[in-house]
């Protein structure tokens, strides 16, 4: 890294920053109170406290779930209403409130014999 920032020549202040950037907060608090630092120094001490220090165990967790996209879960919505409106469709053709496709409804193509009574109408087969 220093090799690359002397053929551009960057400034040793600038590389230290970006040097300090890149080491674990713990490093970092730690440089922070040495005055006079240098990019060779802050490596110096980097290097002795990431010795003693304990190195921290990385974990990684893979979730099964996949993030769903705002398009998937409106697309698994859609779904679902249109599951319950199949199940409404079903439901209400087999209702007992259904009309008998024989028996009077208003219209002007029906004839319908309205001496009679809507019981006698309704039951007239069975009597």
């Amino acid at each position: 890294m220093k090799r690359r920032a002397e053929s551009l020549n960057v400034d040793d202040k600038l590389m230290t920053e970006l040097f300090l950037q890149h080491l674990p907060s713990s490093v970092q608090t730690i440089l922070a109170a040495v005055s006079d630092l240098t990019l060779n120094k802050a490596a110096d001490i980097a290097d002795r406290i990431l010795e003693v220090s304990p190195s921290p165990i990385e974990t990684f967790s893979v979730s099964n779930k996949k993030e769903q996209s705002l398009e998937s879960k409106l697309f698994c919505e859609i779904e679902k209403l249109n599951k319950r409106i199949d199940r409404l469709s079903i439901s209400r053709g087999h209702s007992r409130y259904r009309r008998n496709e024989n028996s009077c409804e208003r219209s002007i193509s029906n004839k319908c014999n309205f001496s009679i009574c809507w019981f006698h109408r309704r039951f007239r087969k069975e009597f």
